[in-house]
């Protein structure tokens, strides 16, 4: 298994507090065959010092030992509230 991505901000959004970031991750079951391959992106709105939303989408690509690749699309929203 392995991971990178990079987190970008600091006037870099839409907005001076917004942040934004992409990610990658691989990983690969030895005894199987299984593999995974994972593509992320997320756009964080500051609605405030202590409220954000988010919005994420990911594209996972799985393949399990000699089955045909199958890749889907999963959404996700975020609210965080820190008090």
């Amino acid at each position: 298994f392995w991971s990178g991505g990079l987190h970008f901000q600091n006037g870099l959004g839409f907005f001076p507090g917004d942040t934004w970031g992409v990610g990658y991750a691989q990983s690969r079951v030895r005894l199987t065959d299984d593999k995974e391959h994972l593509v992320e992106g997320f756009y964080n709105f500051q609605f405030t010092e202590r409220l954000n939303l988010s919005f994420h989408l990911t594209h996972v690509l799985d393949k399990q030992g000699e089955a045909t690749r199958q890749g889907y699309l999963v959404p996700g929203i975020r609210l965080q509230a820190n008090f």
